[in-house]
């Protein structure tokens, strides 16, 4: 996961920025109606629970990175109330998603002209530990919250 993404602010990021922290990843969609907004809120319940737990950064990647572009970002950011500097939203490209998506094993897959079903996605969250290691994928955000108070880093 050495490649590089771009962020809402248009400042290219590398997954090795945040040193000694615990990372919550998901992929999504801005115009997503349905899953992604439950993820968000699902992701900002585990932020709510371990307030005081160890550093954690919460990492949406794009999987539709043709339409999201910075400003949409920004706006998906604003209506989902995750301003808070731990809140990444990042794109690339379509080619970089799919990889991403499947180094964690997360599926998606396009159904062009389909607006209904325009991107169908799984709904996993997958934590990595500080050294850089998968700890989890789940839906499950107690799942999460037990991992993130539990795991001792090395």
């Amino acid at each position: 996961m050495k490649d590089s993404w771009a962020n809402d602010a248009s400042e290219t990021i590398q997954l090795n920025r945040w040193p000694g922290a615990y990372l919550v990843l998901a992929m999504f969609y801005t115009s997503c109606r349905a899953i992604c907004p439950m993820t968000v809120g699902r992701m900002k319940l585990i932020e709510k629970k371990i307030e005081r737990g160890p550093a954690v950064q919460y990492i949406l990647f794009s999987i539709d990175p043709e339409n999201d572009k910075p400003e949409t970002l920004k706006q998906f950011r604003r209506a989902q109330g995750i301003e808070r500097a731990n809140w990444h939203l990042l794109r690339s490209t379509v080619e970089q998603s799919r990889k991403l998506a499947a180094a964690l094993s997360v599926g998606f897959s396009d159904k062009p002209g389909n607006v209904e079903l325009h991107q169908m996605h799984s709904r996993q969250l997958i934590v990595v530990s500080p050294e850089g290691d998968i700890l989890l994928a789940s839906q499950s955000e107690d799942e999460v919250v037990k991992i993130l108070k539990n795991h001792k880093p090395r």
